[in-house]
């Protein structure tokens, strides 16, 4: 990831995203993260063989 990061912030013809659509994204990440993170805990516990969990 760390090349393309560079590559990202080193391109001018790339447009930067805006403050606010950076603080947007965030949010939403803060949101949608332990939503994920629950539903993956959930389907674990329902694993019965290895293979599930892998």
């Amino acid at each position: 990831m760390e090349d393309l990061n560079v590559k990202i912030v080193h391109n001018p013809s790339i447009q930067k995203p805006s403050k606010e659509v950076l603080v947007k994204f965030v949010e939403n990440q803060l949101y949608i993260i332990p939503h994920d993170l629950k539903a993956l805990s959930h389907a674990l516990s329902k694993a019965r063989v290895l293979d599930e969990v892998e």
